[in-house]
């Protein structure tokens, strides 16, 4: 987690005044202590005395950079799917080729989905497997 921190007497250090790009904008929490407390990755051994109390910390969103393998890769090898529900294990992996069948479907229709009909539900089927 990172927070920032405004009214705080005394370590006037610790305050930020608004700059993103200010070496207090955001400081790195090491580990909480308890409902109210935290410790801080910073040395403040030059700053001020603390005067509390008193002062307002924020919790900081930081951006952080993801990458995906590309989706021309993922879409016919996806890797390890999500299980959101353990008593419908396969579920995601069915899902995931069921709309591929379904778009497989679609690419040789003109764009239409499948109606209710015996022949396009065996057509899908027959993508599918």
């Amino acid at each position: 987690d990172f927070v920032n921190f405004t009214e705080v007497r005394g370590m006037t250090e610790l305050n930020w005044d608004g700059n993103p790009d200010a070496d207090n904008a955001t400081l790195k929490v090491l580990k909480v202590q308890g409902s109210f407390g935290f410790q801080l990755d910073v040395d403040s051994s030059d700053w001020g005395e603390y005067e509390g109390p008193g002062g307002i910390v924020k919790q900081v969103k930081v951006k952080s950079t993801v990458n995906f393998r590309p989706y021309s890769d993922s879409i016919y090898q996806p890797g390890h799917l999500l299980i959101t529900d353990f008593e419908k294990y396969n579920q995601s992996n069915q899902l995931h080729y069921f709309f591929l069948a379904l778009a497989e479907f679609r690419a040789k229709n003109g764009g239409t989905y499948p109606q209710c009909s015996s022949k396009d539900f065996d057509t899908v089927k027959d993508i599918v497997n």
